[in-house]
């Protein structure tokens, strides 16, 4: 028999669509998400940029309501209701505006749920302190990263 492999056995949301993003030197531009699990494709006009797969992989996802507000030259002059991609290793943070909060909820909601699936510690900061065990998993102390709830993870 060979090694075990991990399978998401139901598939995950996908969504894609326009959304503006903040770039580090201040300015903004519109891009395009794509995301389909297990891969977050990120398009500018007609050329696709590829740190969308380190983005999923190695962020913890949330929305950043501080930073709503109007983006100028963007979403036909509307609010932008922000949210950020924030690199565990780096801290390198990456702002998008959604054209309403709703969306932004949605595209937290599944970046979050998609960078999890990578990696556990893109979600939770996992103790070593068991607080139970079964037939089929361990139960740890954890702490959510998003909310800074302290939780029980089952694994």
């Amino acid at each position: 028999m060979s090694g075990f492999e991990f399978q998401v056995r139901t598939p995950l949301h996908s969504k894609q669509g326009l959304v503006v993003e903040k770039r580090p030197d201040g300015t903004h531009r519109d891009v395009n998400l794509s995301l389909v699990w297990p891969r977050l494709v990120i398009t500018v006009g007609a050329k696709k940029i590829e740190c969308g797969q380190e983005i999923i992989e190695n962020a913890v996802v949330h929305a950043f309501p501080q930073l709503d507000g109007h983006v100028d030259g963007h979403l036909n002059g509307k609010k932008g209701y922000a949210f950020q991609c924030v690199h565990r290793r780096d801290s390198t943070t990456t702002t998008y505006f959604a054209d309403s909060q709703e969306d932004r909820h949605e595209w937290c909601k599944l970046l979050r749920k998609h960078a999890v699936h990578h990696n556990i510690d893109n979600g939770f900061e996992v103790t070593k302190k068991v607080l139970g065990t079964g037939a089929y998993a361990t139960v740890y102390l954890a702490k959510d990263r998003r909310s800074n709830e302290v939780v029980a993870l089952k694994l």
